[in-house]
């Protein structure tokens, strides 16, 4: 990046100018230490650091000899860093890197190709050198004389050619001058690939959109980009870099000349950027001082005097009159070809209007071919494109004619990887747009479709018939032409066409995009080379242009698929070679198969494997492509499509209107979060500050928030804690408490420090968004909601049909999946969880309500979810918001309906809450979605019809099957694949298995593995080791299996308890089919063969929480108040306790209780609401068996006296929120220190419906007034008057 720097270094060791060194970016926190295992010379450049060989001090920019064993440490302070400017670090070694190959003529690294191993360093590596040793003649100087080192500014000055597209097509003259008279903000997404700029001053376009470019005035059809053009990325400028892209659809205002180029390698986030035009001439200028530079720093080092004049390459300053970036014009129309200035070492050459035309992209061809046949002197490359090449012409290309291919390439459709990059772009750059949370229905919607009609055409077969009328059809069905192969790694731009509609023996009749509308894909574009991690093979679309992303890159356009890459690194496979190893050439013809075949993400998956093997091989056809049968096939269409833009132009411009409306509001937001708040402590802040003047820690660099890993009141216990972590230029930078806050404490954060938010280490002294501030004092203005993030999900309740073990029923589904929608947040993360009741079966219930099983919803009650407890169920069609705290908690949790059995319907899903510190974490490698695993009972009837038979026979409802992770078989039912669980040899995995049932318990059990219990119910326990354990329903464990076991497949086991199976129950049933695999990595394709040994299994004795849980905090003495809870079933099938059945009121306890009731005869049902005063310990006893799995909700209890025990533990009692009444007097407490209504019940939901269950007023005063009063939103006020307004059968 930084060439002038490596080449002063290579100068100081003896290499050749242009030999390898490594580039460093060294920060705050983060050194670079090198150990040597021979004397070698070395020369460090770039920008300033301390570095150290063997704790000396040593000199950048003099000539360093490292001795045998030594060590070079590389370095820099906080203190100093904002002093100092530059960014890169160069370090130089005497006879390079010779064992790093050389791939496709580089040794860089560069998006994990060339290099070390493609990668960047990590520690351990292993970099051989050769003769890098002193000789004689490093006797003569060995440093650089101080004049000729170069000055790194924080505001630079950078000198740039006009052009290619900076004229009155595409910026008005005053938005030119603004251009070129604003100073751009670096930002921190910047990296290798581009320097991303920013600004408050808006790009002022001479147009209103891109035309078939695309709609927003920055778009173009795809084009060549020179190393260092300023990219226009819609209104955010991009100065592509060495490592980024060669083409692409953006026009570039300006090109940064070659000589200036070294200073990109010193920009860093926070720095501003000026650009200053100058003509060829002057760019000619600025290369002859750099030679000059480097001839000094060749005499220099001899020792030689520095001539008395001379210029340095950082203190230009050139006037000079520049000049037009165009270049020469000839023609009009589609006949005009104009040349273009990109830069000083690069030519545009533009064919035609700008638009799609075959004819042109044809006479592109040939001059292609003539270029490669008579190759002009001082041509270097040729970067051909849709209407542009960078760098005769036939008069007609009407009777060309060019041999091709047609390729066949594998795709699936609306793939769960570009969702997920979807899901990131939204949660980390713009929350946002027009084409967002959906690129295909945007693209449906901009192209005049419905959603609905226009996933239809996606994967209907029948293809021929829609393609003239339905854009969106033919990107799948269709052939797609090569228009040009480059951007990233041989990235191939395609175009739609139409198949034949008559054989043609080796001919094909393909759809012009000038004739065929230009298919509207680009919008606000933002979406480019910005948007997050766009996986390796997917397919986006560009205006009338698709692409095939080689690599998982950064960027893409507007994303519908995933295919194979037409990239392979090494060049493996008959279809590939290593010195070419891209697949697709210009005009060649890429046709996916999804017209044949919906390829599913799984099947992806081994089609992948063969690819990256070298084993694939893709079917290709030679073809021959006449220009002729093509232009005759365009006029037949031409009123068909005449039509379809028509209907285009006018859905565009709705959707046109519709991103400017939400590109303002978000600007609107991005602006609000940007203003600088000044420091001003309230006077409540002022009152709790003691008089020990707190400790400020402030940002190194500029940057932005990544995680924050402490929170108020926690104590600093090392120098090396890291508080948070700060992330820049791609590179996580951890933020260290130091020796001298050793022993104190977090008081709180500056304002706008939250994850995701940015910072920088400019302003020292003031609390604003512009730094990151703790104040380190022992009380606390504690600021909890500056902690974490706020995670978003959207659960729509919907009713459709599933067959998870193979009989095929209707279910209500969260997310339209079973299990439902899986919630996945960190520590401390609050959520908003949109719940959209769209449930419309008669058969079932339609009203909903969603309990968040285990969250204690301190000061949010409201939000608990069960029904006629907390809240009246949601009616259908309306939706209610959940939003609450995680607050601290971590774990296993999950949702599920809480109105009647619903949930046994289908309506329940997992809820993971990830500890980045959890105390147990040194237990396990890996810990991730793969790593979740539920148990859940099916029913083949509906909930509704068994509930009635339940009440009118007494016998409660028996399951037809059991499943793992959704799969499962019942007797005599279809094989359904089951459930597979993917693991790696040796490494060890945490288990997190959520019992998501109704009604029975399972054993779970791994053959011939033990596992390892060390978490109930979000509480932490002593690691335990066992062959199985019991996991009642409701209950979540977390276990520990370590994969040492020979490579294969074992079976998961979870038979249940619970319900007869066979001819005395339900013949369905057969408990030993609830099984999953254990596969691994490795392992063949096949269903396992081993059996279940059996072993010692998980005791209540051997449960005890771990010493971070505070085990037997509540002490041994006396409750302050004891309940027995006697249970009875005088009338089956129906449940007492006490005396009495439980009946859920009409209006819920929290709202009686918001109300004013304060005593149980205030309360209804008065005889099971127990009212109970703030802050005692509450002891219950329940005598008795049955299995009934009792939860409390809003607290976990500590079970001091178990099931069918005598023995009881105030000391390290096991804790939990469900337990099993299994016989004896099993007792548990806890403290009412969490105000609110909350419910005590059996969670099998069968007994709960019959009446098994009791309810808690904590605290009913200071659920009204005080600092633990409830928040209430009014849409939870409202759901009661919309609930009772409905009809019976709707709720």
């Amino acid at each position: 990046m930084d060439a002038l720097a490596l080449s002063a270094g290579n100068r100081l060791v003896g290499n050749p100018v242009t030999t390898e060194g490594l580039e460093i970016l060294i920060v705050p926190t983060i050194a670079c230490e090198l150990e040597f295992s021979s004397a070698t010379v070395v020369a460090i450049t770039g920008k300033e650091v301390k570095a150290r060989v063997n704790d000396s001090l040593v000199a950048m920019w003099s000539r360093i000899t490292v001795p045998n064993s030594g060590r070079l440490r590389l370095e820099v302070e906080a203190e100093t860093e904002t002093t100092h400017s530059g960014f890169r670090v160069y370090l130089s070694i005497r006879g390079g890197l010779p064992n790093v190959p050389i791939y496709l003529g580089s040794k860089s690294t560069s998006m994990g190709l060339g290099g070390y191993q493609g990668r960047s360093l990590l520690p351990g590596d292993q970099l051989a050198l050769g003769f890098c040793g002193p000789i004689t003649l490093d006797e003569t100087n060995g440093s650089i004389d101080s004049t000729l080192i170069p000055k790194y500014s924080s505001d630079w000055i950078i000198h740039v050619l006009p052009g290619p597209q900076d004229d009155k097509e595409f910026l008005s003259l005053a938005g030119q001058s603004a251009f070129y008279s604003t100073k751009w903000h670096v930002g921190i997404s910047s990296n290798r690939l581009g320097i991303r700029l920013s600004s408050s001053e808006k790009i002022r376009w001479a147009r209103e959109n891109g035309g078939e470019g695309g709609s927003h005035p920055s778009n173009i059809l795809d084009n060549g980009y020179a190393l260092g053009a300023i990219n226009l990325n819609g209104d955010t400028p991009v100065i592509l870099t060495n490592d980024g892209p060669d083409m692409g659809g953006f026009l570039s205002a300006c090109t940064v000349a070659s000589a200036e180029m070294w200073k990109l390698g010193q920009v860093q986030p926070g720095n501003t950027v000026l650009f200053k035009r100058i003509s060829w001439s002057c760019s000619k200028t600025i290369h002859e001082v750099s030679l000059e530079w480097d001839r000094a720093v060749q005499s220099s080092l001899k020792g030689h005097k520095l001539p008395l004049k001379l210029r340095l390459p950082w203190d230009i300053d050139i006037t000079d009159d520049y000049n037009t970036a165009i270049l020469y014009e000839i023609g009009g129309e589609d006949e005009r070809v104009t040349y273009r200035q990109a830069g000083d070492a690069a030519i545009l050459v533009d064919f035609g209007l700008m638009k799609l035309d075959l004819n042109i992209r044809a006479r592109m061809h040939a001059f292609q071919a003539t270029l490669a046949v008579n190759r002009p002197a001082g041509l270097r490359s040729i970067c051909p494109c849709i209407r542009s090449v960078m760098e005769s012409l036939p008069s007609s290309a009407a009777n060309m004619e060019f041999p091709g291919r047609r390729i066949t390439f594998p795709i699936v459709l609306d793939d769960p990887w570009n969702k997920e990059a979807l899901e990131r772009y939204m949660a980390t750059m713009r929350r946002i747009a027009v084409y967002l949370p959906s690129n295909i229905e945007y693209l449906a919607k901009n192209n005049g479709l419905e959603p609905p009609e226009a996933l239809r055409r996606l994967v209907q077969t029948d293809w021929v018939q829609s393609l003239v009328y339905v854009p969106l059809s033919v990107l799948i069905s269709g052939f797609q032409l090569v228009f040009g192969v480059g951007f990233y790694l041989g990235c191939p731009f395609l175009v739609p066409v139409s198949p034949p509609r008559a054989n043609f023996l080796n001919h094909s009749h393909w759809i012009d995009r000038s004739t065929m509308p230009a298919y509207r894909t680009k919008n606000e574009p933002i979406t480019n080379i910005h948007s997050e991690g766009t996986a390796v093979g997917a397919i986006g679309i560009a205006g009338p242009v698709a692409a095939i992303y080689p690599v998982e890159s950064p960027g893409g356009y507007q994303l519908y698929g995933r295919t194979l890459p037409t990239w392979q690194t090494w060049g493996k496979g008959d279809d590939f070679n290593p010195e070419r190893p891209w697949l697709l050439q210009p005009f060649d013809q890429a046709r996916c198969l999804v017209h044949f075949e919906i390829i599913r993400a799984d099947e992806y998956a081994e089609i992948e494997r063969a690819f990256d093997s070298g084993t694939y091989k893709f079917k290709i056809e030679p073809i021959t492509f006449s220009m002729k049968e093509y232009a005759e096939f365009a006029r037949s269409i031409c009123g068909e499509t005449m039509d379809f833009q028509s209907c285009q132009r006018k859905a565009s411009m709705v959707q046109e209107r519709r991103e400017q409306e939400l590109l303002l509001e978000w600007q609107s937001e991005k602006q609000a979060e940007a203003k600088v708040v000044p420091a001003q402590a309230s006077n409540a802040d002022i009152e709790k500050i003691i008089s020990e003047t707190p400790t400020t820690l402030n940002s190194p660099l500029f940057a932005s928030v990544w995680k924050i890993k402490c929170r108020p009141g926690d104590r600093i216990e090392s120098a090396n804690d890291v508080l948070l972590i700060l992330e820049a230029m791609k590179m996580e930078i951890p933020i260290t408490s130091g020796e001298t806050n050793v022993g104190k404490v977090v008081r709180k954060f500056g304002k706008g420090v939250v994850e995701g938010g940015s910072c920088t280490g400019k302003d020292r002294t003031s609390i604003s968004r512009g730094m990151v501030r703790f104040s380190f004092v022992i009380l606390a203005s504690i600021l909890p909601a500056a902690l974490a993030a706020v995670r978003h999900f959207d659960l729509p309740i919907t009713v459709a049909n599933v067959a998870p073990d193979g009989f095929e029923r209707q279910a209500i589904l969260a997310g339209g999946t079973f299990p439902g929608t899986p919630i996945m947040v960190q520590k401390n993360d609050s959520v908003v969880i949109p719940v959209h009741n769209e449930l419309h079966d008669p058969l079932m219930r339609q009203s909903t309500s969603i309990h968040w099983h285990g969250f204690f919803q301190a000061r949010t009650s409201d939000m608990d979810g069960p029904a006629f407890v907390t809240q009246c169920p949601i009616a259908p069609n309306a939706t209610f918001v959940y939003s609450f705290s995680t607050a601290g908690q971590t774990g296993n949790f999950w949702y599920h309906s809480h109105l009647s059995t619903q949930y046994c319907d289908g309506l329940r899903g997992i809820f993971a809450v990830y500890d980045p510190n959890d105390p147990l974490k040194h237990l396990y490698d890996v810990d991730d979605e793969s790593t979740i695993i539920t148990l859940a009972d099916w029913y083949h009837e509906l909930a509704p019809a068994a509930q009635n038979n339940f009440f009118q026979t007494g016998v409660v409802p028996i399951p037809d099957t059991g499943l793992i992770n959704g799969k499962g078989r019942f007797v005599g039912g279809p094989l359904v694949p089951y459930a597979v669980v993917n693991v790696q040899h040796g490494k060890r995995y945490r288990l997190r298995i959520f019992a998501i049932a109704c009604r029975p318990f399972f054993t779970f059990s791994i053959d011939n593995h033990n596992i390892t219990f060390m978490e109930a119910d979000g509480i932490e326990h002593d690691p335990v080791e066992v062959q199985n354990i019991d996991i009642y329903t409701a209950q979540r464990v977390s276990a520990i299996l370590h994969a040492n076991q020979p490579v294969d497949n074992y079976w998961i086991r979870a038979p249940l308890t619970g319900g007869a199976p066979g001819p005395t129950g339900n013949p369905n049933l057969d408990p030993d089919l609830i099984r999953a695999i254990l596969r691994y990595k490795g392992a063949p394709d096949v269903e396992p063969t081993t059996n279940n040994t059996g072993g010692p299994k998980l005791l209540d004795e051997q449960m005890h929480p771990i010493p971070q849980e505070h085990p037997g905090m509540l002490g041994s003495g006396p409750p302050d108040v004891a309940i027995t809870l006697n249970i009875a079933q005088p009338n089956p099938p129906f449940f007492d306790i006490n005396g009495i059945s439980y009946i859920s009121p009409t209006i819920p306890v929290l709202l009686q209780i918001l109300s004013g009731a304060k005593s149980p005869q205030d309360l209804l049902p008065s005889e099971q609401v127990f009212v109970v005063p703030k802050n005692i310990i509450l002891q219950v006893s329940i005598p008795g068996t049955g299995a009934h799995p009792f939860h409390l909700h809003g607290h976990a209890f500590d079970v001091i006296l178990p099931s069918n025990s005598n023995v009881t533990n105030f000391v390290n009692p096991l804790r939990r929120d469900v337990y099993p009444i299994n016989g004896g007097n099993t007792t548990f407490r806890w403290r009412t220190d969490n105000p609110g209504a909350w419910f005590l019940h059996c969670h099998i939901d069968w007994h709960l419906e019959a009446g098994l269950a009791v309810a808690f007023a904590e605290a009913p005063e200071d659920n009204v007034s005080g600092p633990q009063a409830q928040i209430t939103p009014q849409e939870w006020k409202d759901l009661c008057p919309d609930y009772n307004a409905l009809a019976a059968d709707l709720q």
